[in-house]
């Protein structure tokens, strides 16, 4: 035994875990300790977390090295296994309400335009919408603000030079 911990069997562990939690309908609330509003337990050898514990213990799910549990009812103290499900990391965090998970789940651009086939670039990581890329590349190139046309000066800088009289070097 070490600081003070007894060793307790697994139906015991087991006990302990579920007379932490508040059944209801829906969500089961864990109501023990939490961490970052996730419940975490004692397995034995370390805290670990109490919607996991339950999958593994309760449910005889394995959870693959690398995979994490995903809360389906998007509430992080609850630990029904019908609210719980295993899934990549990737998976995780584009069904967030992380910047990386809104971003993923747009259908549209700030301007209208569909960000599906050829309307939708990848670069870095991070999708553009190629309407938008070109408008922007355009006003770049004629250093337009939005909504402007040509502006003044270089359409009369353009014009002035052809309409300047055409003078010969005298040898």
């Amino acid at each position: 035994m070490r600081g003070g911990m007894k060793k307790y069997s697994q139906e015991k562990r087991l006990s302990k875990l579920l007379s932490k939690i508040l059944f209801g309908d829906g969500c089961w609330e864990w109501i023990g300790m939490k961490a970052n509003g996730y419940g975490s337990f004692w397995n034995g050898t370390h805290n670990t977390g109490a919607h996991r514990l339950i999958l593994e213990w309760l449910e005889e799910q394995e959870i693959p090295q690398g995979y994490e549990v995903d809360h389906l009812c998007r509430n992080t103290a609850c630990v029904n296994p019908k609210h719980l499900e295993i899934v990549t990391p990737r998976e995780n965090k584009y069904r967030s309400f992380s910047p990386v998970g809104i971003n993923y789940r747009k259908t549209h651009c700030v301007n209208g335009h569909e960000l599906s086939g050829d309307n939708v670039s990848t670069k870095e990581g991070h999708r553009r919408c190629m309407t938008c890329s070109r408008a922007k590349d355009k006003r770049r190139y004629y250093k337009l603000a939005p909504g402007e046309g040509r502006r003044k000066s270089q359409w009369k800088k353009k014009h002035a030079m052809q309409n300047e009289p055409q003078t010969m070097a005298v040898i």
